[in-house]
C-alpha cells in the first residue's frame, strides 16, 4: 500500500473511532468506509470483489455489533492492522486481520445466541 493509501486508511479509521456511538447509521457508514479502504489497501482485486459480494451478508451482522467499533478490543485490532500495513509487513497485517475476523465472528455468534434467549 502506498503512502496515500495508508493516509486514506488512517483517515477512515479515525472517522470510525470518532463516529457518534449513538448514531447507528453513522457507525455503519464509517465501518463500511474503513473496511472498504482496508480491502482497497490490499491491492487484491479478488478480495475487493468478494468483499463487495459479501456486503449484504455483512449488513445482517451489523445488528448484533452496534457498539463493537467502540470497544477497546476492536479499536486495538483495527489499529494493529493499520500499523502492520503502514510498516509494510504483509504477514503481520494478514495475522492481525485474521485475528480481527475471528474475534468478530465469535462476538457476533455470542450475541446471536444471547439474543435468542432474551
Amino acid at each position: 500500500c502506498d503512502a496515500a493509501g495508508v493516509r486514506r486508511l488512517e483517515a477512515a479509521l479515525d472517522a470510525l473511532e470518532q463516529a457518534d456511538p449513538d448514531d447507528h447509521a453513522a457507525q455503519i457508514a464509517a465501518d463500511e468506509r474503513f473496511h472498504a479502504q482496508l480491502v482497497a489497501a490490499s491491492g487484491n482485486r479478488v478480495l475487493e470483489q468478494v468483499f463487495h459480494d459479501l456486503d449484504a451478508a455483512l449488513a445482517l451482522t451489523r445488528q448484533f455489533s452496534r457498539d463493537l467499533n467502540q470497544s477497546p478490543e476492536t479499536r486495538a485490532q483495527h489499529r494493529a492492522i493499520v500499523a502492520a500495513i503502514r510498516a509494510g509487513d504483509a504477514a503481520a497485517a494478514r495475522a492481525a486481520a485474521e485475528a480481527h475476523v475471528q474475534a468478530f465472528k465469535a462476538t457476533v455468534a455470542r450475541r446471536i445466541q444471547e439474543d435468542a434467549w432474551t
